[in-house]
């Protein structure tokens, strides 16, 4: 793309016109969530409506009140007595981390899931304000341009749903290091900033890590192409940039504690998650205007609709691209062949390892080896690749279109800013009207609350929950979440958690340990054991337990209590 910006400076410099970005992403965070999430002690919305942010949550509460460890992301609170990194409860262990140094001087009761999606929204039009600045010079346009980013449906629909996959903002910066290559004229300055990018994606979540990664391939690819001198010299251009980022990202990554335990990295949806042809132009009942495309039962994870305001503007822009593709293949050649084929590749681990349009698929993963299949389950949700795909749309329709529109542009992209948010308006409002009012969750377990359980250090559950029971039983989760916050609230350490993958071999050794151990009559003292109702009636365990509390909670458990 063509810089059409003038020569002349601007009448705003890039770090206000950032901040601007971001008091607009900020504004529009607070019309759709109100300011209540943003309270650090108050913690009740995170347990309505979706699992995930009552995950990151507790996770972040278990690893707090845990004795440090190194790797510094472990913690023997979540797994007990098995160690496990925070890395896998999605808990961004950037942030798990540094506030934990601070804990001492924290509320008890602190949640920093509401503003992190601040931050999000913020970032999200910072980010998208430096993007669009660097091709249209009207400052009035790339605001009102920036709003297209913020309120993408993508991104707002993972703001509570998975907060840590609403880092969208880590994409749109990547892009921004893109088309600031030429701008950016120390190689050493730029080969910093990406590393700073990177060590801190890799740190929140390894998705959106594997997506800036794929970026800076491409980016990498064409800084080595374009330094002068023999091969060996590219080579090590390539290397500067590519392998001191990917280095930095492992160190850090390490230092949590993702190379920690047994994961299981096969997890459960290779194949069910990858994205349609469609999802670009999908909506998947987001849309107010009533139109949707078919899918597969899964792929609702994968959406990455454009929005109509934004698939109206490619018309304009593609028209522009036609008109002056000999100009635009001659100044960027390199750049488009590199990053042409870097998202197409991203396209196609998108969609696989199950191609699929509308209702129509072809599986192969069948025929593949395990040696691929295994590793490929790390990244079992394939279809997420597709958002990279889709800001980089978003930016070429809005640039590219202004070169066609011109004078109108603003008058008009304002038009479509709020056919978007009209588009959108029934989730928006439904989002307010959930996160807005104060909520208070109650669990079986907070019955308990007011016992002193000062003689008690850990919660074994007994029965193997594992990680699809936590999003299809509603027991399963109100079990989850109702013990979590006890032993959170009464520092104890639990035997299992929800995590991003499932730890089943370790978790399955500690319960037959547990079983044992009640069978012989030699229970902990300091324990207390879950045991699912049905169960314990079954096997009438209680028989071999002498001298012990024993609580029907009424949720299905079963709790008993060493005397």
């Amino acid at each position: 793309m063509k810089n059409d910006s003038s020569n002349k400076e601007n009448e705003i410099s890039l770090k206000l016109s950032f901040v601007i970005g971001a008091i607009i992403g900020a504004a529009i965070f607070i019309m759709i969530y109100g300011v209540r999430v943003l309270d650090v002690t108050y913690d009740d919305f995170l347990f309505f409506y979706e699992q995930d942010p009552a995950q990151h949550y507790m996770g972040w509460q278990l690893f707090r009140n845990s004795d440090w460890h190194f790797p510094l992301g472990l913690t023997d609170a979540c797994m007990y007595p098995e160690m496990t990194s925070v890395v896998f409860t999605d808990s961004m262990p950037l942030f798990s981390v540094i506030l934990k140094v601070f804990s001492p001087i924290l509320p008890d009761t602190f949640q920093f899931i509401g503003i992190y999606a601040l931050l999000c929204f913020m970032l999200q039009g910072g980010f998208a304000k430096l993007l669009l600045r660097r091709y249209i010079k009207s400052e009035v346009t790339c605001c009102i341009g920036s709003v297209l980013f913020i309120i993408n449906i993508a991104f707002v629909q993972r703001i509570f749903l998975h907060t840590a996959l609403a880092s969208h903002f880590f994409i749109l910066a990547a892009l921004t290091l893109h088309v600031y290559r030429n701008v950016i004229n120390s190689m050493r300055k730029r080969v910093i900033l990406w590393i700073i990018l990177g060590v801190t994606c890799v740190s929140i979540h390894i998705y959106i890590y594997a997506m800036v990664s794929a970026l800076l391939l491409g980016y990498s690819i064409v800084e080595a192409i374009e330094k002068n001198g023999k091969f060996i010299e590219k080579i090590k251009v390539f290397g500067l940039f590519f392998g001191t980022y990917l280095t930095a990202s492992v160190i850090v990554f390490y230092i949590l504690g993702g190379f920690y335990g047994k994961v299981d990295s096969e997890g459960i949806g290779l194949g069910t998650y990858s994205a349609n042809i469609n999802m670009l132009f999908n909506p998947q009942g987001y849309s107010s205007f009533g139109f949707t495309l078919p899918a597969l039962y899964g792929q609702e994870d994968s959406l990455c609709y454009v929005g109509i305001s934004v698939i109206i503007l490619m018309i304009p822009a593609l028209i522009a691209i036609i008109k002056a593709f000999k100009e635009i293949w001659k100044n960027h050649k390199k750049e488009i062949v590199i990053m042409g084929v870097i998202n197409l590749l991203l396209f196609i681990f998108a969609l696989s390892p199950v191609v699929s349009i509308n209702n129509f698929s072809f599986e192969y993963m069948s025929i593949l080896p395990d040696l691929i299949v295994k590793p490929w389950g790390i990244f079992r949700s394939t279809g997420r690749f597709m958002w990279p795909i889709e800001y980089l749309i978003m930016l070429i329709a809005i640039v590219y279109s202004e070169k066609i529109i011109k004078r109108l542009f603003p008058i008009i992209l304002a038009g479509l800013v709020m056919v978007q948010v009209f588009e959108f308006s029934s989730f928006f409002i439904q989002q307010h009207k959930n996160f807005s009012p104060e909520l208070t969750a109650v669990f079986a377990e907070d019955t308990l609350q007011k016992y002193d359980f000062s003689k008690y250090k850990h919660i074994q559950f007994m029965t193997e929950y594992g990680h699809v029971d936590f999003y299809g039983d509603e027991v399963c989760y109100n079990t989850f979440a109702g013990y979590s916050r006890l032993a959170a609230n009464k520092r104890m350490t639990i035997s299992n958690f929800h995590f991003s993958r499932d730890y089943k071999e370790s978790v399955s050794k500690q319960i037959d340990l547990s079983f044992q151990e009640i069978l012989s009559g030699n229970i902990r003292e300091d324990t207390i054991y879950v045991f699912d109702k049905n169960q314990y009636m079954q096997l009438d365990l209680g028989s071999n337990i002498d001298n012990k509390i024993e609580y029907d909670m009424g949720d299905g458990t079963i709790l008993i209590l060493p005397n």
